[in-house]
């Protein structure tokens, strides 16, 4: 899979693959960014819906949710967070946000 650009996080990975934006290690504020950029990448496909795959992903703060908040609003819902775990899925339901997260 592609990194997806501007991925300079030395403590995460992001790839975008078609439809589903694969994403490991922590995501903080330093990259947010780059997190909406892999999204805008991913829907700018033209698919209908987007995976978000948070199976790897071991921290999670409140900028990326976010981000991750922001382009399901923008996108009408059409990003499907799957894989949240642990810490990260305990962040989604403290937030309010835990109704996003699909088994």
């Amino acid at each position: 899979m592609p990194e997806a650009p501007g991925n300079q996080c030395p403590a995460c990975r992001i790839e975008v693959d078609g439809t589903t934006v694969k994403v490991a290690g922590e995501l903080d504020v330093s990259v947010a960014s780059a997190l909406a950029r892999a999204l805008d990448v991913a829907f700018a496909g033209g698919a209908a819906r987007i995976v978000l795959d948070l199976h790897e992903v071991r921290f999670l703060d409140a900028s990326c949710l976010e981000v991750i908040h922001a382009a399901r609003y923008t996108h009408d819902g059409a990003l499907e967070v799957v894989g949240a775990r642990g810490i990260v899925e305990r962040v989604f339901h403290i937030s309010g946000l835990g109704s996003v997260l699909t088994r």
